[in-house]
């Protein structure tokens, strides 16, 4: 099966890792040549180029007799005239058609034009779509684009993009930095949020100067930073920042190996990782970036701001230093939780199965592509996160199709189906499901992590005790069982057992805002003080000065007698809340 990828700009090259490691497929890329040089090294799959045609911007010459020769045309990004181009030529050859959709606007088309209308019109009529984050999925829905040719992923990072000390020390000497400074970087064309990253590198440098003696911060931007360089000098920290004005592509590799911190200023605004930031983190770069982007897609190893504004960016700097001095370039655990990502292959899977459904579609034979239960399944509980109950339903009914007799399987879609009534608040229907699939196999803790939260909607307390104490003795350390007896305990009144289980289950899940409110509120209702202080500390340690936590943590040293110590806490939490409302 061959392949043509179609795109109009370099810099949507990382894309093309989504649709590699396939043995039966022959991969080709099809790039307007802009004539800056490939970082050939990167990449092992051909790329043609197409030299620009002066009258005819963005035009593709001899697209068509191109896209002959394979069996699958995938776009990227139909709405550049280019792509535009593509689409039509595959409609008129009738090839397969699979878009890969980055963006959630219409640059360089009138909404007005012919192009326009045929632009939309030839997207509803694509087999699938992959989009690369929520927003750009919401966007396709507002255009008519059915709900279950829509798939959110997120494209692979290249096995060759690994920490490499040599490089580390050849770029460093290139730009005469030192071997021990801490490098921050970042790489944004808005030139307002690069300002606010500058006003929190100096609020930060004022309050902790000694912690910042040995700090540099490379800024990457296409844009022009000749203003960004008289604010930096207006406020005092020119001689701790570089400027690259070029691509960096040809060297990132180079790059992600010096660098320390990665700053991804755009997905405090956009709501989803930037792709040079996935990359940066398989180089073991420490990620600082937005609460929405994609945070989950690295666990615990990334710092989050609370926001972009320069107060927060400074918290998250402050943070990210003071780690990296601690425990510096921990050898493989950033780049290793990117490197399971990839290892569960959901992505692949899910490309198998897109891959099946459109062959078939236009009857090919899909020889070693075939529908499977494991593709099934992810496809359902992707569908059932972002909601399709429809999609989620006929999906179901394949999964128990594909699972025969296998009564683990069974078993599993069983669970999935509990978890779809529960969240659509079917209760009744849900713990239905859940009973079944523990009756199929009484080892799914999945199941009883269901028939926990259900027996919690049902006010029985006893019940979801038992059924979250099964989840754990399957699952000693599963965060959400932990949290459910936490939960537990507190409905009984129980304070101290309340907030020792949700201690434990903070500890294993620290991005979790809602359980460290709920251990605050816990630490309160505690009749003695001594153990709730020291839990709080600690979570203060690990999380910052949160709002809720510092106030929870104030009232604990007045109740204790600590007066003055309280009352610093107190005000400092007011001082931040009137902060959060400007």
């Amino acid at each position: 099966m061959k392949i043509s990828i179609v795109m109009a700009d370099r810099k949507d090259l990382h894309l093309v890792e989504l649709f590699k490691g396939y043995k039966e497929i022959e991969l080709e890329v099809l790039l307007l040549n802009n004539h800056v040089g490939l970082p050939a090294s990167l990449f092992d799959y051909p790329i043609k180029l197409f030299d620009p045609v002066d009258d005819m911007p963005q035009y593709f010459r001899g697209l068509s007799n191109q896209l002959k020769h394979c069996d699958i045309v995938v776009v990227v990004d139909p709405h550049y005239r280019s792509s535009f181009q593509s689409l039509s030529a595959a409609c008129k050859l009738n090839k397969p058609l699979i878009l890969l959709q980055t963006i959630d606007s219409c640059p360089f088309i009138d909404e007005t034009s012919e192009d326009f209308r045929t632009t939309m019109q030839l997207m509803r009529a694509a087999d699938f779509i992959f989009a690369t984050n929520e927003r750009v999925r919401e966007y396709l829905l507002t255009e008519g684009v059915q709900t279950e040719k829509i798939s959110v992923t997120h494209p692979e990072v290249s096995e060759q993009l690994r920490f490499d000390s040599r490089l580390r020390t050849k770029f460093r000497r290139y730009v005469q930095l030192d071997m021990n400074t801490t490098l921050l970087f970042t790489h944004s064309n808005h030139t307002e949020r690069i300002a606010s990253l500058l006003r929190a590198l100096r609020f930060f440098l004022r309050r902790k100067p000694t912690q910042c003696k040995h700090i540099k911060l490379m800024i990457a931007s296409e844009e022009d930073t000749d203003g960004l360089k008289y604010l930096a000098s207006d406020l005092g920290i020119g001689s701790q920042l570089m400027f690259i004005n070029q691509d960096t592509r040809p060297f990132f590799h180079d790059l992600c190996s010096a660098m320390d911190i990665a700053v991804d200023l755009d997905s405090m605004v956009q709501g989803w990782m930037s792709p040079w930031l996935r990359e940066a983190a398989a180089c073991d770069v420490l990620p600082i970036l937005g609460s929405s982007g994609d945070s989950d897609y690295l666990e615990n190893f990334g710092i989050v701001a609370s926001d972009g504004s320069y107060l927060g960016l400074s918290e998250a700097l402050e943070e990210a230093v003071g780690l990296f001095k601690y425990q510096g370039r921990e050898a493989g655990k950033i780049a290793g939780q990117v490197r399971r990502h990839q290892g569960q292959k959901s992505h692949r899977e899910l490309f198998l199965n897109v891959m099946s459904q459109v062959m078939k579609g236009y009857g090919m034979e899909s020889r070693n592509v075939q529908v499977d239960y494991e593709s099934q399944r992810i496809l359902v509980e992707q569908n059932l996160s972002l909601g399709h109950r429809d999609s989620v339903l006929d999906g179901l009914s394949l999964m128990m199709s594909l699972a025969g007799q296998d009564f683990i399987k069974k078993s599993e879609a069983y669970r999935i189906k509990g978890d779809a009534h529960l969240r659509w608040g079917a209760v009744e229907l849900a713990m239905e499901a859940y009973d079944i699939a523990v009756q199929l196999n009484d080892r799914n803790w999945e199941a009883y992590l269901g028939l926990g939260k259900v027996s919690l909607r049902s006010h029985t307390e006893e019940d979801a005790l038992m059924f979250f104490k099964k989840v754990l003795a399957y699952k000693p350390n599963q965060a959400e069982a932990l949290a459910g007896v936490g939960t537990v305990h507190r409905m009984l009144g129980m304070a101290e057992d309340s907030l020792y289980w949700f201690h434990r289950a903070l500890c294993l899940d620290m991005t979790n805002e809602k359980l460290l409110f709920k251990l605050t509120q816990a630490a309160l209702e505690c009749e003695e003080w001594e153990e709730p202080i020291h839990i709080l500390e600690s979570m203060r340690d690990s999380f910052g000065e949160r709002q809720c936590l510092v106030m929870a943590l104030g009232r604990l040293y007045l109740n204790a007698g600590k007066i003055e110590e309280g009352k610093e806490m107190v005000a400092r939490a007011l001082e931040s809340a009137s902060l959060d409302k400007t």
